[in-house]
C-alpha cells in the first residue's frame, strides 16, 4: 500500500506538482510513485486545455519504461482514464491498494475512489518497470 492520506483534500491546480500549492492528476502520479522510489519525468509545457488542442499528454508520455497491465491491479499501477465526455484518455489515477485509487479531480480536489467507480472509464493501465 502507498501512503497517500496526507494528500486527500489537496486543491486541484493545473500543472500542480507541490501539495502545498495544488496538484493535478499527473502531479499525484509523480508524487505517489516517488514514494515508491520511482522518479518519473515531468510533462510540463502543455496548455491547460491540452486535450481540446488535439494534444494527448497521457498517451504521448506512457511508453518505455512503462508496460501495459491487466487486473488485478497492484499498488503503483497507473490507470489511464477516458471520461465519457472525452474522445481520448485525459486523466490518470494511481492504484494505492487492491481496491482504491487516488487522483486529482478539478471538482473534488485530490480524492480516493474505489477502483470499481473508475473501472468503466479505464482506457488502459500501466506499471513502471521499476515496480515489477
Amino acid at each position: 500500500m502507498i501512503h497517500y492520506q496526507d494528500l486527500i483534500g489537496v486543491e486541484y491546480r493545473n500543472g500542480g506538482r507541490d501539495p502545498n500549492q495544488g496538484l493535478d492528476c499527473f502531479g499525484v502520479v509523480m508524487l505517489l510513485l516517488a514514494r515508491c522510489g520511482v522518479l518519473i519525468e515531468d510533462v510540463q509545457g502543455y496548455p491547460e486545455d491540452w486535450d481540446l488542442a488535439g494534444l494527448n499528454l497521457i498517451i504521448e508520455n506512457f511508453h518505455r519504461p512503462w508496460r501495459a497491465v491487466e487486473k488485478p491491479y497492484r499498488a503503483g499501477d497507473v490507470l489511464i482514464v477516458q471520461w465519457p465526455n472525452k474522445d481520448r484518455p485525459t486523466h490518470l489515477a494511481v492504484v494505492v491498494d487492491g481496491m482504491r485509487v487516488v487522483h486529482a479531480v478539478k471538482t473534488q480536489r485530490v480524492c480516493v475512489w474505489r477502483i470499481s467507480k473508475i473501472s468503466p472509464y479505464i482506457y488502459a493501465a500501466a506499471r513502471h518497470e521499476e515496480l515489477t
